[in-house]
């Protein structure tokens, strides 16, 4: 699936043109002054984009709803450059993804599974990467602050999981969200618990 994934966004990038030129670091700026590595740069960052997505979707709304959430700051960017293309090709891709962040929130019924958390991944990386190509005023670092929480969630977990010596790649349950979502239900098994009578105090 990754070596897939990178070919499918190296095609995103050949196809719009669109790549990293600069990230304020002349290490790195230096490296992608070559048109061939700016482009594999690129394309890397956006199947990390991709692969980050499919890590947060683990509950029901939080993959849809992180994804609203960061196209909404997108939109706003694109909004403050005056780049009306641009804000109403992310205000079509919010409102194709929100009904099914309502019914997938309140129902359960409908999940995004592997391919829909990689689609919605990969638009939000390659939007990123058209909104710093295409707009001057605009920092990658913007980018990677409006979607620092996914992105923090694969870093944490790509290196435990090689401290560990475990795959990368192989799921597991000590996901941010999962934890929280682990302490929520057994703080409220223990209330339930404790506010049930024993058999001892039921009345009679």
């Amino acid at each position: 699936r990754l070596f897939f994934s990178l070919i499918s966004s190296m095609l995103i990038v050949y196809i719009s043109g669109s790549k990293l030129n600069n990230i304020d670091l002349s290490i790195v700026d230096y490296v992608l002054s070559n048109y061939y590595l700016a482009m594999l740069f690129t394309a890397l960052g956006i199947t990390i984009t991709a692969n980050t997505w499919n890590f947060i979707d683990g509950l029901n709304g939080l993959s849809s709803g992180m994804a609203v959430l960061v196209l909404f700051g997108y939109a706003f960017l694109a909004f403050d450059s005056e780049a009306q293309t641009l804000v109403k090709l992310i205000l079509i891709i919010i409102f194709c993804i929100l009904p099914f962040l309502i019914i997938n929130t309140f129902t359960g019924k409908l999940f995004l599974g592997d391919g829909g958390a990689y689609l919605i991944g990969s638009l939000i990386g390659w939007l990123g990467v058209e909104l710093t190509f295409r707009l001057e005023t605009i920092s990658p670092w913007s980018i990677f602050l409006i979607i620092i929480y996914p992105a923090t969630e694969f870093i944490f977990s790509f290196l435990r999981r090689v401290i560990t010596k475990k795959s990368p790649f192989q799921d597991d349950a000590f996901h941010l969200h999962s934890l929280l979502y682990s302490n929520l239900m057994r703080h409220k098994s223990k209330r339930s618990s404790f506010c049930t009578p024993s058999k001892r105090n039921k009345p009679s």
